[in-house]
C-alpha cells in the first residue's frame, strides 16, 4: 500500500500480489521495483548502510558523480576527498570513456551505467579510462571502499566592494 501512495511508477504495480510469494520485505520491494525497463533508478538499501550514511557520513563507493553532456560525453562532477577515485588521481571535469574496456555508448545500450558500475559492496573493481583536458588519457582501477563524505568540503569568504560574503557548500545532511 505504501507503494502505490509513494512510488513514482504506482500505476505500474501489479493489482494482486501474494505476499506469501516473498521471503521478506526486501524481497517483495526489489520484484515491485524492476518490473519496469524504465525503473532502473529505484534501489533498496540495507537499513546498516542508511545508518552507517545518515549517522557518520560514510558510503561504499567508488567515491564520484557523473553527469551527461551528450550521450557519449560523460564528465565528473564531484570527486569525494579521500575516496578510491580521488586517490586514483580522477578530477572533476575529467572525462569517462569507457568501464572495464566497454564504451559509453555500448554501456547505455545495455545495462547503463549506474548498473555498470556494479553493486554498493565493498571490493567491488571497475577499469575505467580517463581523458583528461589535454586530451590524454589513463586507465584508474578503482576498488570499492568504506569512506566519509565530508558534510561541508568548502568554505570560503569572498570580499568585494568592502563587503564580506560567506559561501558554504553543503553536500550531505548527516548527524
Amino acid at each position: 500500500e505504501a507503494m502505490r501512495d509513494i512510488y513514482f511508477w504506482n500505476d505500474l504495480l501489479p493489482t494482486n500480489v501474494d505476499l506469501n510469494q516473498f521471503a521478506s520485505p526486501e524481497e517483495l520491494l526489489v520484484s515491485l521495483t524492476s518490473v519496469q525497463p524504465l525503473d532502473r533508478f529505484s534501489f533498496i538499501g540495507s537499513a546498516a548502510a542508511d545508518a552507517a550514511f545518515f549517522n557518520e557520513g560514510e558510503t561504499v563507493a567508488f567515491g564520484f558523480s557523473t553527469t551527461f553532456l551528450s550521450a557519449d560525453d560523460v564528465r565528473f562532477v564531484r570527486v569525494f576527498a579521500g575516496s578510491p577515485a580521488d586517490n586514483a588521481g580522477i578530477e572533476r571535469g575529467q572525462r569517462l570513456l569507457a568501464v572495464d574496456g566497454r564504451t559509453i555508448a555500448e554501456i547505455e545500450a545495455a545495462e547503463g551505467l549506474g548498473e555498470a558500475f556494479g553493486p554498493s559492496e565493498t571490493g567491488v573493481q571497475r577499469t575505467l579510462r580517463i581523458q583528461l583536458p589535454d586530451n590524454s588519457e589513463f586507465d584508474a582501477v578503482l576498488t570499492k571502499a568504506v569512506f566519509t563524505i565530508d558534510p561541508v568540503p568548502q568554505v570560503r569568504t569572498y570580499t568585494i566592494n568592502g563587503t564580506t560574503f560567506g559561501y558554504i557548500e553543503l553536500s550531505t545532511f548527516i548527524s
